[in-house]
């Protein structure tokens, strides 16, 4: 590993220990490997959907002001959302 990193002694359950052990025998890459990696997708996880959370307030109330629309906002939406329901049977 070439940047520098943080020693941190972590609690790990001994089922999920042993899994990790199994995992990493399987693919020939070492346990810390594999949990750095596993940090790293989580935190990307969290940030896509930080940024999903942000894009999701900031379009709240958009329609708000608009006088062309037969329904109000929330109805529109639960009309689509029903459409979209019908569609997924």
């Amino acid at each position: 590993m070439s940047e520098k990193a943080i020693v941190k002694e972590i609690r790990i359950p001994v089922a999920d220990w042993k899994a990790l052990e199994a995992r990493s025998a399987d693919t020939h890459v070492p346990t810390e490997e594999l949990i750095r990696e596993a940090l790293r997708r989580f935190l990307a996880e969290q940030d896509r959907i930080t940024r999903a959370r942000r894009a999701l307030r900031k379009s709240s109330g958009i329609w708000r002001d608009r006088d062309d629309l037969q329904q109000t906002s929330v109805e529109l939406v639960n009309s689509l959302r029903e459409e979209w329901d019908e569609r997924a049977q």
